[in-house]
């Protein structure tokens, strides 16, 4: 069961605990999880507005939460177009403003010492501070001021270019026992070679955002060494850093959360300069990152289940092996070797320089290394439908790997080399949808907790506007808990749902915080003149 961090809140609590005797004597009576029959219409009205109007409403009102919560299923190389449009672009910041931001970053890094004994934190703290110094001087040499003056010499043009090599042996004495311990836990680690590292890559994008550095200069930069890998786990490690301890930070969380939120949006142009291989290289070390970084997948799973997995890259490797003979295949059973054919030598070249293929191995051998994993996967699912506390994050982590495999190779594979069953679908779609349903309920949740902290440093402005706004907060939050019980009615039957259904402790725990939050929030602003009617 997940036990929320706001122990304190004990009117939560008290919530909480009323709705687990109502859901025991649901589940006594079966009442619960009969469904529909125990929910609203799907239009019933509310206070006189219907659920199409309140759906209406709420992207018309919050169309930043609207627009956080597509870009969950936004496919990474479809982000960037987000950066392009014209309101985007009115946020951004000049040169000066960019720069001068990452260097109040890196002075809160600095000054963010570890709780360590003293003589390792001086030693540390004074390793770090020579590196937080190398990245001011850079930044120094990129600031509007220097190249004004350097715009008077000749080649000009190398100056982002020097600053880019700067970056590289930067990045390359960034604390790299961070990532060779793969199983450590990430919350001991020190949090300002993360953030360091997040500096330089930030650094780097802007540098391309304002045109400073070439797209190609920008790509090759990511291709150089292992610096794509090291963007993708800092990607996750960094944002697990700054937000786990906060109520909207998700128990299980995905790689594709992370990427689409606001605080990875220095990584999006990257996927549309990137070939295909490597957009599925970065989500391959992305979901890996998020597995071993958090424990709730990795308390209740066995180390080699997952090193099974990402073991030098082995199944991946034969994924693409497996993908490339496909596609070779799918383009001279059409017939369109001649259109397509630069297409796959291009593909083919890109795999060879990847992988180091074993020209004397079993050409089957591939293939039996994808069936393994896939057997594998499918047990774990199997395995979890007796839903006990440690076979969650075991069925959470084979949903990841067979999601991805889904995303990124097509249904195919799964149904070719193994074939799926009816119940291993109709659970890989709940849990899909649970995912994407406790992803929104937690845009929704930060939100709030922002909005909550604005009121604690300042007087909030037509406090009647934002009551009114709230309250249809509210009714958005409880349609969208309506859909998900429906969702789960229509796929699976009560038998199925008793032994499948996961993270409902996580869904009571979201939606009982979540509503106490918004209607803390309303009794706080409420007017005058409506405090004499009911709290709805």
């Amino acid at each position: 069961m997940t036990i929320h961090r706001d122990r304190r809140n004990g009117t939560l609590w008290l919530y909480r605990f009323q709705a687990i005797l109502f859901m025991t004597a649901a589940v006594v009576s079966g009442a619960l999880m009969r469904g529909i029959s125990a929910s609203p219409a799907a239009s019933e009205v509310r206070d006189g507005t219907s659920k199409e109007e309140i759906i209406q409403k709420y992207e018309t009102f919050f169309p930043y939460l609207t627009e956080r919560q597509r870009r969950l299923e936004t496919k990474p190389a479809e982000l960037a177009m987000i950066s392009d449009r014209t309101e985007w672009k009115q946020a951004r910041r000049s040169p000066a403003k960019d720069f001068k931001r990452l260097r109040g970053d890196m002075e809160a890094l600095a000054n963010d010492l570890p709780n360590e004994p003293k003589l390792k934190r001086q030693q540390k703290h004074h390793a770090l501070s020579l590196k937080f110094n190398g990245l001011q001087g850079i930044h120094a040499l990129l600031s509007p001021n220097i190249q004004r003056r350097l715009s008077k010499f000749p080649r000009k043009g190398d100056l982002p270019a020097l600053a880019g090599g700067m970056l590289q042996d930067l990045l390359n004495d960034v604390d790299p026992s961070t990532y060779t311990k793969p199983w450590a836990d990430i919350d001991k680690f020190d949090k300002r070679s993360f953030g360091l590292q997040r500096i330089i890559f930030k650094t780097v994008y802007y540098l391309f955002r304002h045109g400073e550095i070439t797209r190609e200069q920008y790509v090759d930069f990511f291709r150089n060494k292992n610096n794509m890998e090291l963007a993708a786990i800092n990607m996750i490690a960094s944002f697990k850093l700054e937000y786990s301890s906060h109520s909207f930070y998700p128990k299980y969380p995905r790689s594709q959360y992370i990427l689409s939120n606001d605080y990875s949006s220095h990584l999006w142009p990257l996927f549309p300069l990137l070939k295909e291989n490597e957009r599925r290289k970065f989500i391959y070390d992305s979901e890996r990152s998020v597995i071993i970084y958090h424990n709730s997948y990795t308390q209740s799973i066995e180390k080699e289940l997952v090193d099974s997995f990402f073991n030098n890259n082995k199944f991946f490797n034969a994924l693409e092996q497996h993908h490339i003979k496909n596609f070779t295949s799918n383009i001279k059973k059409n017939g369109d070797l001649r259109n397509q054919e630069s297409d796959w030598i291009a593909r083919q070249k890109d795999l060879d320089k990847m992988i180091n293929l074993d020209k004397n191995e079993d050409p089957d051998q591939n293939k039996k290394l994808i069936q393994e994993h896939l057997d594998k996967i499918v047990k774990c699912f199997d395995e979890s439908r007796n839903l006990k506390g440690e076979n969650e994050g075991k069925l959470m982590t084979s949903f990841l790997l067979s999601n991805f495999i889904k995303e990124n190779y097509g249904d195919n594979i799964l149904q070719g080399d193994h074939e799926a069953s009816k119940s291993f679908n109709d659970r890989f779609l709940l849990v899909s949808s649970t995912f994407q349903f406790l992803e929104k309920i937690s845009y929704i949740q930060e939100f709030i907790d922002h909005s909550s902290d604005l009121l604690q440093t300042s007087k909030i402005k037509d406090t009647r506007k934002r009551y009114h706004d709230l309250k249809l907060l509210k009714s958005y939050v409880r349609i969208l808990f309506q859909e998900n019980n429906n969702f789960k009615n229509t796929y699976l039957n009560l038998d199925s749902l008793n032994r499948v259904y996961v993270q409902q402790w996580e869904s009571m725990d979201k939606k009982l915080h979540l509503m106490v939050s918004i209607s803390s929030i309303k009794n706080r602003i409420k007017p005058v003149d409506l405090k004499v009617t009911k709290t709805s």
